[in-house]
């Protein structure tokens, strides 16, 4: 896995203690380890499913032609998610927050950049120097 979500060491260190139950519990029961093995692996691609579908998308955003605005665009979708929200499902859906939230960033990232060529321009004016 990528590390473009910051997950990837919390993911291995919870997988290492539940193979490390999944063994523990087949051998007290006297169970065949493969088969734990086997349904300890099964789980651990469903839980991780989500870290990597989130590393790909914070790759794919952070190295986009619109970097960082669809990178911040896709954290609020992620945020969202982390406070109980899905986006992508019920009446969350008809919002379109990462779009929203797209727009706002290039605004404002356009509104600074703006600022600072009129800071810049108005500063020169003052010390006699003119920048265009």
């Amino acid at each position: 896995m990528t590390p473009f979500a910051g997950e990837g060491v919390n993911a291995g260190m919870r997988d290492a203690l539940d193979l490390v139950a999944a063994i523990e519990k087949s051998l007290t029961e006297k169970t065949d380890l493969d088969l734990a093995v086997q349904d300890w692996e099964e789980s651990m691609f469903e839980r991780s499913a989500d870290f990597m579908a989130d590393t790909m998308v914070n790759k794919m955003s952070m190295y986009a032609q619109d970097a960082p605005y669809s990178f911040f665009a896709a954290m609020t979708g992620v945020f969202a998610r982390e406070n109980g929200y899905d986006v992508k499902k019920g009446w969350m859906s008809w919002l379109p927050i990462t779009k929203t939230a797209y727009g706002v960033f290039c605004c404002i990232g356009t509104f600074g950049a703006v600022r600072r060529r009129v800071t810049d321009f108005l500063r020169g004016q003052r010390q006699g120097v003119v920048t265009i």
